[in-house]
């Protein structure tokens, strides 16, 4: 919803690209867990530009987890941060989304890279707790900017 609303807000194109492990988030809301996308792009299997998708917005694309299932061991590749490159200078902004930067190693690899980290906080679900633990590892990883976004849970 976010990448949408930056697209049609901002009239600009914008590329979601999903890096958390294949089997959750965007890639399986949108059906799209047997194709190739950003894990096989760091992998150096295929290239970033024939795996983005459109979508019904018009100025959004999107690239799937992918199907190489070792994203956790390339999390330390500089591949991962060439393939982000590579997605903004499609012009634009590219929004990438993954999981809890409190599991996932590629998350906090890829937040110093970024313009700003935002971490979803699910009203009634999301543990004071865990905010600030999120909040300790991007510091320690040294992320740019941190961002706070309240939602109530999808029905």
């Amino acid at each position: 919803t976010l990448a949408r609303c930056l697209a049609e807000q901002m009239n600009l194109p914008v590329t979601l690209i999903d890096v958390g492990p294949n089997g959750s988030g965007v890639t399986a809301l949108l059906g799209c867990e047997e194709r190739l996308g950003f894990a096989d792009v760091v992998a150096g299997q295929t290239m970033l530009a024939p795996l983005l998708l459109a979508t019904s917005s018009e100025r959004l694309t999107f690239l799937p987890a992918g199907t190489t299932d070792s994203l956790a061991k390339l999390s330390g590749s500089p591949n991962i941060l060439k393939t982000i490159q590579d997605a903004q200078s499609q012009g634009g902004f590219v929004l990438v989304t993954g999981r809890s930067v409190l599991n996932d190693s590629t998350a906090l690899s890829i937040a110093p890279h970024v313009g700003c980290v935002l971490l979803l906080a699910v009203e009634a679900e999301t543990r004071l707790e865990d905010i600030e633990a999120a909040r300790e590892a991007l510091t320690y990883c040294r992320a740019r900017k941190v961002g706070l976004v309240l939602t109530r849970p999808m029905k």
